[in-house]
């Protein structure tokens, strides 16, 4: 027999007071979790604009209301860098490079699944940050 309850369940009661901030913005605005709200980012500019803020220390007033807004688009390599730098790529880059290490091994001789896996493993730790771009650049083209 399912089970049968008479009012709606709301889940967020469920949760601890100190841990729903973020409910609704007004309420963060209301509590001081945030100091102003805007819509956009040019409204966020114009709400900045002759705010003090602390630097260092120093008191700072902003000046934005004669800022610009530029949206800059990705070149090619920045796009290949996000790419290889998405996790569940990452993720597949170290495993077929452990399957070609591991196919490689078992079959001595075959090259083309050692090189494979470790041009697949160094894009894997590039991606991940373990490895730095230059260096990955150069290990791709130790093995080229």
């Amino acid at each position: 027999m399912p089970l049968q309850v008479d009012k709606p369940v709301d889940p967020i009661s469920y949760v601890p007071e100190h841990f729903r901030i973020g409910q609704v913005h007004h309420e963060a605005l209301d509590i001081g979790v945030v100091d102003l709200l805007a819509s956009d980012i040019n409204g966020l500019l114009s709400e900045l604009d002759g705010e003090s803020v602390d630097i260092k220390g120093r008191e700072v007033q902003l000046n934005t209301g004669a800022a610009s807004v530029e949206h800059a688009q990705l070149g090619a390599l920045e796009r290949m860098l996000t790419i290889i730098s998405n996790p569940s790529l990452a993720f597949l880059f170290i495993s077929l490079g452990g399957i070609g290490l591991i196919v490689e091994l078992w079959n001595f001789g075959t090259w083309i699944p050692g090189i494979l896996g470790i041009v697949f493993l160094i894009l894997c730790f590039a991606g991940i940050g373990h490895l730095s771009f230059e260096w990955a650049g150069i290990a791709l083209i130790g093995v080229a």
